[in-house]
């Protein structure tokens, strides 16, 4: 099971960056390659980027704390 860790905003404080540490295994990868439409030479950063930029605009973003 991969161990996730997500940083929520807990005050008025608003980091530029926000580190998300994040185990995937390769489906999970080719998953979200095909979710953004991401080519095999963008970073993972670049596909997580695409994801929220999809994501953000269709809906609420929900972070859950694990």
């Amino acid at each position: 099971m991969s161990r996730k860790h997500y940083y929520t905003q807990l005050s008025n404080s608003h980091p530029e960056m926000i580190e998300v540490k994040l185990k995937l295994t390769p489906d999970e990868l080719i998953t979200l390659r095909k979710l953004t439409d991401s080519r095999a030479s963008d970073t993972f950063a670049q596909i997580i980027r695409n994801l929220i930029n999809q994501k953000a605009g269709k809906s609420t973003v929900k972070v859950i704390k694990g």
